[in-house]
């Protein structure tokens, strides 16, 4: 619990006590170099034909990347595939960790 300016106490947000332990922001936005924004379009672009999953976020296939690349018109390299394939990666890893985040909530709040 933290006191508020006003004297009352209220629970303290995630932000606030990851400063207070030094943790890094989980939800920082990413830095995108100069030059580099495509690939943030591209890769929402492409997320969004992604197919269904039964639990989390299913990974992008090789052939999303060869449709995705025919429909939108991107001249896509080997280079392109593979920071996108890695963005893929995190964005999957940062999924899987709120979602897990958010069961362990919902347990602790049932108990």
């Amino acid at each position: 619990m933290r006191q508020s300016r006003d004297g009352s106490t209220r629970r303290e947000t995630r932000r606030e006590r990851n400063e207070r332990f030094g943790a890094p922001e989980k939800n920082r936005a990413p830095i995108i170099p100069r030059g580099c924004s495509h690939y943030e379009a591209w890769f929402w672009d492409l997320s969004a034909t992604r197919p269904p999953a039964m639990e989390g976020v299913a990974p992008l296939r090789p052939r999303d990347f060869v449709e995705w690349a025919a429909v939108s018109g991107a001249a896509l390299s080997r280079e392109d595939i593979y920071v996108l394939r890695s963005m893929d990666g995190a964005f999957r890893a940062a999924v899987a960790t709120e979602q897990e985040d958010l069961r362990q909530r919902e347990e602790a709040r049932r108990r």
